[in-house]
């Protein structure tokens, strides 16, 4: 499971990181791309709960979890999609827990720098 904001939503794009995942796994797992364009990581601890539910008993656990937020939590304070520091931590420790108790792997994904 991919899950982000639109740099995640957008990996399936021609020559896309999430295309490179889903071609490494061909074959052997599904990939889903849970990238939903603008999300910060506010409203994307809105969404784990729906989208990474602890496993069912005797059932399996997804084999990985990717978590990319952060680019659109860094907008200037002045956009809708901005959050303050401490709340974008606190939203990313809920969605890798949640993540960590849906998968055998998490990787967190960094956000690109910010320029100007």
């Amino acid at each position: 499971v991919l899950f982000g904001d639109s740099l995640t939503q957008r990996g399936f794009e021609r020559d896309g990181w999430a295309a490179a995942v889903a071609d490494y796994y061909g074959r052997r797992a599904d990939v889903y791309n849970r990238g939903y364009g603008g999300y910060n990581a506010r409203w994307g601890a809105e969404l784990a709960p729906a989208l990474l539910p602890p496993p069912l008993p005797g059932a399996g656990r997804h084999m990985l979890v990717t978590v990319w937020f952060g680019a659109n939590d860094a907008a200037l304070p002045s956009e809708r999609a901005h959050v303050p520091l401490s709340e974008f931590e606190a939203h990313l420790d809920g969605v890798v827990t949640r993540a960590a108790r849906a998968a055998h792997r998490v990787v967190v994904v960094t956000p690109p720098p910010v320029h100007g």
